[in-house]
Formats: structure tokens, C-alpha cells, sequence
């Protein structure tokens, strides 16, 4: 099966202007989420999906390819499909432009997975969660699943609810008080191309509003969301303490990654 990366980027976050071409160690972010996903095994092609002219020019001056997709979009899920009804990929991989230090191990599991999946229509990657200060954090998404691997419900708020070990609602965002029987949710997904051109064009649905998670849609519409259980977390770049956190950790792997 042939594999498309699709990384939605725009100019207008709220709580980091501009995000996609801050600089880490020198190099746009965006244009390190591309470098990333170009190395990963499995991916034949990567395109961000972008309305911004100055994204555009950054990410080919950088080498990748974009292409300009509508401004009106509701979401960059919305954007990805714009590309990928002009793609023959069997396999859409939307990848978040605010993730520089992608590893590749995580899209590999993902991509090994959707391959072998015979009725895949969107699977997407979590990891195991222990600190007290994470677990409570609404910035970071909770998921529970089936035994098989389904997802179940993902939440801002910590899930599920532990009668015998209760959590601090309250607790502090750096509280490292281990607790087990979570999971986070890795905001990366791969659809079968069939499926996300379907899934833009459900409603939005009343769990997905209330929580503001569009992977809820899935569910609510009553299609599977497959959960790959991954090795290494991803870390998005969404506040200026985010970002100085990246470049913390891009210097220190500046031996191991040259853009």
C-alpha cells in the first residue's frame, strides 16, 4: 500500500502566532515536521496542506513540497482531504505541523498497523501516562479503549475514573505522583484515503463540540477508531514554554539530526 504524509499547517494559532515558521535551533518548525516525516519508513510522499503563501515558499525553499488548499476550512482534517482527493495513496497519514521532534518509530507502528488492518478506517497512537500533574492536565487527551484495540471515548478530563486510587483534580501540572491505567492520546492519524474523505463530511457532533475533539465524530457517527499502542511520545509545540522545550531537545539530538 502506497502512503501520503499530509501536514495541515496555518498562520492563525492563537497561543503561539505564527507557530508553523518559529525558528528551533534555526529551522522553521514546519519545516522540521517535514524533514521528520520524509524519513520515516513506510512514506512515499509529503505534502503540507497549508493557506498561507509564506508557509508555502518557507517549506520549498526547505525542499518539501506544499500546495495551497482553501482558507475556509473548519479544521485541518478538512484540509488533509482537500489533498487527498487529488492523491492515489491508498493511506493518508495526517501529521500535525506543531510536532518537530516526530519520532519515526511512531509513524512506523502506525503504518505497520493500517496495512495489516483489513476494514481500517482510521487508526491513531497512544501511549501509557503516569504522572498525576499529566494525567489532570486538559491540555493533554485521554483515551480508553476496547480490549481489541478500539477506542471507546477520549477525554481533556482524566479517564477513566479510579474509585480505589482517586486522583488531585487539583494537583499541580508538575506533580509526578505515578499513576497507572492511563493513556494519552498521540494527535496523529492514518486513514484509509476511502474513510477521510467520507469522515469531512459527517456533521460535527455533540461529544466532539463539548470536548472540542474531532476524532469524537468517528465514534459518534458509529465507525471504529483503531488505537495503536506506541514507544516513544511525541511532544507538540503549542505555548512559548513548548517551544522552548523543543529547542532544548533539538540541540541536544543536533549530532543525530542535520537539516
Amino acid at each position: 500500500m502506497k502512503v501520503a504524509a499530509v501536514i495541515p499547517a496555518r498562520m492563525q494559532s492563537v497561543r503561539l502566532p505564527g507557530k508553523p515558521l518559529r525558528l528551533i535551533n534555526g529551522v522553521p518548525m514546519i519545516v522540521r515536521v517535514v524533514k521528520r516525516a520524509m524519513t520515516c519508513p513506510g512514506v512515499g510522499r509529503v505534502i503540507v496542506a497549508t493557506d498561507s503563501e509564506e508557509i508555502k515558499r518557507v517549506v520549498e525553499a526547505g525542499g518539501g513540497e506544499a500546495w495551497m488548499t482553501s482558507p475556509d476550512h473548519r479544521s485541518g482534517s478538512d484540509r488533509v482531504a482537500e489533498v487527498a482527493e487529488k492523491l492515489s495513496e491508498d493511506l493518508i497519514l495526517n501529521l500535525q505541523g506543531d510536532v518537530p521532534l516526530l519520532p519515526a518509530s511512531t509513524v512506523a507502528e502506525l503504518i505497520q498497523f493500517a496495512v495489516q488492518c483489513k476494514e481500517l478506517t482510521v487508526a491513531t497512537a497512544v501511549i501509557p501516562l503516569q504522572h498525576e500533574g499529566d494525567i489532570v492536565n486538559p491540555n493533554i487527551v485521554k483515551v480508553v479503549g476496547t480490549r481489541s484495540g478500539r477506542a471507546l471515548y477520549f477525554s481533556r478530563f482524566p479517564i477513566p475514573y479510579r474509585s480505589g486510587d482517586p486522583l488531585n483534580l487539583n494537583a499541580d501540572r508538575h506533580s509526578s505522583r505515578v499513576c497507572h491505567g492511563y493513556y494519552k492520546h498521540i494527535g496523529i492519524y492514518v486513514y484509509s484515503r476511502k474513510f477521510l474523505l467520507q469522515f469531512v463530511r459527517l456533521e460535527p457532533a455533540p461529544l466532539e463540540l463539548s470536548e472540542s475533539l474531532e476524532q469524537l465524530r468517528t465514534l459518534e457517527h458509529g465507525y471504529p477508531l483503531y488505537l495503536v499502542k506506541v514507544t516513544e511520545d511525541s511532544i507538540g509545540v503549542d505555548t512559548p514554554e513548548d517551544l522552548s522545550a523543543a529547542e532544548v531537545l533539538a540541540a541536544a539530538q543536533e549530532g543525530t539530526f542535520k537539516y
